[in-house]
């Protein structure tokens, strides 16, 4: 789940440092990977470390960087890299 900063309230944005919430998505990833009985157990952390890294990179620089794609072409691009690195 991502939360925007823009679009919370600035008291709860600021109870949950970016550190916790990153730690608490890639647990999420790691137990639904675990759930759903994808990949080897000594995977399933990283392959969300590597998940949440992705959507972070992307979601801080989208609005500086000039990837040469378009909004709906980067959300195929980083939904098709999820699905390889998740499945």
């Amino acid at each position: 789940m991502y939360l925007d900063p823009a679009a919370v309230d600035d008291v709860v944005w600021g109870s949950v440092s970016s550190e916790r919430w990153m730690g608490e998505a890639i647990s999420d990833i790691e137990d639904g990977l675990t759930t759903a009985g994808r990949l080897e157990p000594h995977q399933r952390h990283f392959r969300g470390v590597l998940a949440m890294a992705q959507l972070d990179f992307v979601g801080q620089n989208w609005d500086r960087a000039d990837w040469k794609l378009t909004r709906n072409q980067m959300l195929d691009e980083l939904s098709a890299s999820w699905v390889q690195l998740l499945t």
